[in-house]
């Protein structure tokens, strides 16, 4: 289960592998959703794009803005990403399902009066 803290950047890390090797994802797309229940009928909350660190290798990383990760007002949220191929967007393959846990942010602003 990963952790998101209210009102920070999320940014998790991917490497997309195929029997054990880094797969070519040139000409793929990846793309995450955030929904507040698993069901495929459940609207997505966000939909992240991957953004490519080596997309030859399959690594690339994913990002949910701090003003998008304070409205989760929730605790639960379920994350799933997805592998299509770019020319049809055609679902090759869900690589990763979890459940997320929010939590209150560590940051404390002090208002200076």
């Amino acid at each position: 289960m990963a952790t998101i803290y209210r009102g920070n950047t999320w940014n998790p890390s991917f490497t997309i592998k195929k029997d054990g090797v880094n797969f070519d994802c040139t000409d793929y797309t990846v793309k995450a959703v955030i929904k507040s229940k698993l069901l495929a009928s459940d609207s997505s909350l966000f939909i992240l794009t991957a953004n490519w660190i080596d997309q030859a290798n399959g690594q690339g990383n994913f990002k949910l803005e701090s003003d998008e990760s304070k409205t989760l007002t929730g605790n639960r949220y379920y994350f799933a990403a997805y592998l299509y191929k770019t020319s049809d967007q055609s679902l090759v393959k869900t690589f990763k399902q979890e459940e997320l846990k929010v939590e209150e942010s560590l940051i404390i602003d002090f208002p200076i009066t």
